[in-house]
């Protein structure tokens, strides 16, 4: 796992910015993290809070979600101007790991914001993103990307059951699924984005591929399930045995 991180960014460029520790490890073991966000254009979000890895397109690649908010923290008068009143921030993958800000989506939300929680609101396969703000209202965007005309990029929702020793939901497992030649790793975390928790289902975007060759779940307890030829589009519930 990588790490990313938000923090408070100098509109001038003079100090702060976001992390993102790109996990390195040796072949030993020696953990060795490299900090990536300036490279990736991932660095600023302005007075950085709350932030998801998140597939909006459902093409296989994580995109990242960030929400930012000064106004009702921080009442100081010596603070660069440019700190307040900045949009939220989608930064579109292009499967490379090089990121762009994306411009005229409807993700570019201003306020004072804190909590961004991804979820499928409306069960249609796509991701919707839910922000909250220092006294104001909190705002649900709805993603349309499976309302659109065009065949949408198909998708995976795998929810874990525990049993026995395991937690209910299946925390600290971890889910792999392998599509064609390539493998994609989602670990069940307990928590998430700033102040909040988003539900334990694991989202995986498969682009064009209709079949999961191979799933496996790596469960706490050091069990292991393996599901092979699952068909993408569905709602999945896999049980501890």
């Amino acid at each position: 796992l990588d790490l990313y991180v938000t923090n408070v960014t100098d509109p001038g460029g003079a100090w702060g910015g976001n992390t993102l520790l790109q996990n390195q490890r040796e072949p030993l073991g020696v953990m060795n993290f490299v900090d990536m966000a300036s490279a990736e254009g991932i660095e600023d979000t302005a007075w950085g809070w709350g932030t998801e890895w998140v597939d909006v397109d459902n093409d296989a690649d994580l995109d990242l979600f960030a929400v930012n908010g000064l106004e009702g923290f921080v009442t100081e008068t010596g603070l660069p101007p440019g700190l307040n009143n900045r949009p939220s921030y989608l930064f579109l993958n292009d499967g490379s790991a090089n990121f762009t800000g994306s411009v005229g989506t409807g993700a570019e939300v201003v306020g004072d914001a804190r909590v961004a929680i991804k979820f499928d609101m409306d069960r249609d396969g796509d991701q919707d993103l839910l922000i909250t703000h220092m006294d104001g209202a909190p705002v649900l965007l709805e993603n349309s990307l499976n309302d659109r005309g065009s065949p949408p990029n198909h998708w995976l929702d795998v929810k874990l059951v525990g049993a026995g020793t395991v937690n209910r939901d299946g925390v600290h497992s971890r889910i792999r699924l392998v599509v064609g030649p390539k493998t994609y790793m989602h670990e069940v975390i307990g928590g998430g984005s700033y102040l909040a928790g988003r539900p334990f289902e694991a989202h995986f975007g498969l682009g064009r591929a209709t079949t999961v060759d191979e799933l496996h779940v790596d469960w706490p307890d050091g069990t292991s399930t393996m599901l092979t030829n699952v068909a993408a589009d569905q709602y999945l519930t896999v049980t501890h045995p």
